[in-house]
């Protein structure tokens, strides 16, 4: 987890830092508090609220989050953000690569039985 301060995160997000205490304050994105009682944010959480346009109430790490980063973007960024969860992420990229495959052979196969129904 890469952890940047409140001034870093709002000006990759193009917002005041009250705006983004007040997302934490609504429970819309989450901080870590430093010994001197700073604010800290996972640099991923607000990379993700950047291309949401906002922070929401969902973690960072959702379905639609991946989806308009695209999946390989999300594995790269996860990769290069946190080498605790490279491992985790080469695992989900080989279960998409699998599920895809797996999908493709449904979908033959409804092809098929469809065009069957159809001349058969």
């Amino acid at each position: 987890m890469s952890l940047i301060s409140i001034g870093k995160a709002a000006e990759k997000l193009g917002i005041h830092p009250d705006t983004l205490r007040n997302w934490e304050k609504q429970g819309r994105i989450k901080s870590v508090r430093t010994e001197g009682n700073h604010r800290r944010f996972d640099e991923m959480d607000i990379e993700c609220c950047r291309i949401r346009g906002s922070c929401s109430k969902y973690p960072a790490w959702d379905e639609r989050v991946a989806g308009r980063l695209g999946i390989k973007q999300w594995y790269d960024f996860v990769r290069s953000n946190d080498p605790e969860l490279s491992l985790f992420a080469d695992y989900a990229e080989q279960r998409v690569v699998d599920i895809v495959d797996q999908l493709r052979f449904v979908i033959i196969l409804i092809v098929r039985n469809h065009k069957e129904r159809i001349i058969g």
